[in-house]
């Protein structure tokens, strides 16, 4: 218990450091190759520099998207038992998307929970870290007080969307960074 609470105080200090990239959605396809392993796909919708201070920080933030997150391995400190498969930019219906794509060897590896084989497979959503909010997915949503996200046992591809920025966090597009950039 300790060091799950010393986990989660250093993922919020480290948090507030960081910059001010957000994305306005994310899509989770989680599919099963195996019993209880697969492979993870999150997409990032429009990825997004938010003001600091009032300031346009999206030169800093775009750095940061690359050396941290596409060349960096800040996606694998999230996911340490899964193994990266891919990781790229891309533009998509006039946005920045990126995508990451790893294989996991079982289900606590990406944050998935199931009790037992005929107990439903459950994600929580991290509201409280990252401001992630339901939108949509092919299994059950509880409520926003209980963010939880349930799918039958025998369901092999599981499909999440999630918001993260809401209309006040809206920031500058990142895409014109990754056009100069490409």
């Amino acid at each position: 218990m300790k060091k799950l609470i010393h986990m989660l105080t250093i993922f919020v200090f480290v948090t507030f450091l960081t910059s001010c990239l957000t994305v306005e959605k994310k899509k989770y396809t989680f599919e099963f190759t195996g019993e209880n392993s697969g492979t993870l796909t999150i997409n990032y919708i429009n990825i997004m520099s938010t003001p600091d201070d009032g300031k346009d920080v999206s030169e800093t933030d775009f750095d940061e998207l690359i050396e941290t997150y596409l060349n960096g391995d800040e996606i694998e400190k999230q996911f340490p038992n899964a193994k990266m498969l891919n990781k790229r930019l891309y533009e998509e219906n006039g946005v920045l998307c990126g995508e990451v794509k790893m294989s996991f060897p079982d289900l606590k590896s990406v944050k998935l929970h199931q009790f037992d084989k005929k107990s439903f497979y459950i994600y929580i959503l991290p509201t409280c870290l990252n401001n992630e909010y339901y939108v949509s997915s092919n299994g059950r949503f509880a409520n926003t007080d209980v963010p939880v996200v349930v799918w039958e046992p025998k369901t092999k591809k599981l499909e999440l969307t999630t918001s993260v920025s809401t209309e006040e966090s809206q920031g500058t597009s990142l895409l014109s960074n990754y056009k100069d950039w490409k």
